[in-house]
């Protein structure tokens, strides 16, 4: 059961592991999520320590405990978002596909670290058949591609059937994200004289391709950055931003963080989520964050290059402005009722009905009855505006109601020309009601 979301800003949940000295994780996550005006959330699957030999320690924690910290925040506060970031056990694969499967969260984002945690084959198998049907977005590396698939990716070709392949098992968006840490001076944008070394990373949507250019990365910042790129992702579907908007925004502020912080501690990869943006134009000192800012990426330092079914966007610089606002402090009507009505909501937006007119394979018939049941209720709204101007005590209501209705009235005699398009008889259908 979802609840209603009484607060301006979306609720968001990790469930990973805990990093102790914040690098990863958790404390990523929270720390992600908090700076990109989100109430953060978390629950935690192990306790680890990470030492500066590389070596890491690892205190798992019993499931019952993980599974009463998801029941707990789900049943009483209530969850938007959730991102699923490293799995460590056969046995927690099997707790999170049991909370997913059984509780109704709209937005689910799944950042396999697969490589890490070398998982086993069962376990994969309870990846790819039981848990990527739930999910929104899976934030897969080329490598964790290769092992889900069993195949092996060499271009950007290749990336695309493979997101085609992993979108068949299930989620509803895939991102397939290039190397970004090792050099590949093979791959270079030829007019941009300080994007020498450029990775790319491809989205798949069911129907189109974006492909995402950037710069590549200091090493020393791997696993933080990736941590900190699904949480800015699931945070930024949370706020209602679309899809592609929400991974073009994530990869300039992980960018903009990891080249910023690659010198703020020299043993780990702790990167300064919150660190001053400016735009190249600006100085520091006059953006620091205050309770008024947000972080906010310039469209103008973006160029998305179209094609049929494929976009390409260039991410050219990282530079960040306060205006306008990556997330408005104002929050719409529209999501405030959205908020107050989430179990609604969802089921409205995941009806089979609107999902397969979504994906345009909603039966012709069923469109057609959808049709004429529309122009009932534009006859039933005209009725009841006419009965407003009747109950009216003055001229200026009966005009305003009125007015409404000779609106509803030409929309009416658009939506019948639209059904004849369709093969409705118009007569038929204007004797409706």
């Amino acid at each position: 059961m979802l609840h209603s979301n009484v607060t301006q800003n979306p609720r968001v949940l990790t469930i990973a592991d805990s990093f102790s000295d914040g690098s990863a994780g958790v404390q990523a996550d929270l720390k992600t999520f908090a700076a990109l005006s989100t109430s953060a959330m978390s629950v935690i699957t192990a306790l680890a320590i990470r030492k500066t030999s590389n070596e890491n320690t690892i205190h798992t924690i019993p499931m019952d405990f993980i599974s009463s910290q998801f029941h707990t925040l789900v049943n009483d506060i209530g969850v938007d978002a959730l991102k699923i970031g490293m799995f460590h056990s056969f046995s927690l694969i099997n707790c999170i596909v049991s909370f997913i499967t059984k509780t109704k969260i709209p937005i689910v984002v799944f950042d396999p670290a697969i490589i890490i945690t070398q998982l086993p084959v069962d376990s994969l198998d309870i990846l790819r058949n039981e848990l990527l049907p739930f999910v929104t977005l899976i934030t897969a590396t080329l490598e964790e591609t290769n092992i889900l698939l069993g195949r092996n990716i060499v271009s950007l070709s290749d990336m695309k059937c493979a997101a085609q392949d992993l979108h068949r098992l299930g989620p509803k968006y895939v991102l397939i994200k290039g190397d970004h840490f090792i050099p590949s001076p093979s791959k270079q944008i030829q007019d941009e004289k300080d994007m020498n070394d450029v990775v790319e990373d491809v989205l798949f949507d069911g129907v189109n391709f974006t492909v995402f250019k950037s710069q590549r990365l200091p090493m020393k910042t791997e696993y933080s950055i990736r941590c900190v790129l699904s949480a800015t992702i699931t945070a930024l579907l949370a706020h209602g931003i679309d899809i592609t908007r929400a991974i073009q925004d994530a990869i300039t502020y992980t960018h903009s963080i990891g080249q910023n912080s690659s010198n703020f501690d020299c043993t780990h990869d702790v990167l300064k989520h919150t660190l001053s943006m400016c735009s190249d134009q600006t100085s520091n000192e006059s953006l620091k964050p205050t309770t008024n800012s947000e972080l906010v990426v310039d469209d103008k330092q973006q160029e998305v290059v179209s094609n049929d079914h494929n976009d390409i966007v260039h991410i050219k610089s990282y530079g960040y402005i306060q205006v306008p606002r990556m997330i408005s402090q104002q929050r719409s009507f529209i999501q405030l009722l959205k908020n107050q009505c989430t179990q609604e909501w969802f089921d409205y937006t995941h009806h089979r009905f609107v999902e397969d007119m979504g994906n345009g394979t909603l039966p012709h018939t069923s469109f057609k009855h959808y049709l004429i049941q529309d122009y009932i209720f534009l006859t039933n709204f005209a009725r009841c505006n006419a009965l407003a101007a009747y109950k009216s005590s003055n001229m200026k209501e009966i005009l305003h109601a009125a007015n409404i209705v000779c609106h509803i009235g030409r929309e009416s005699e658009l939506h019948i020309s639209y059904c004849a398009e369709w093969g409705i008889d118009p007569e038929s259908v204007s004797s409706i009601g």
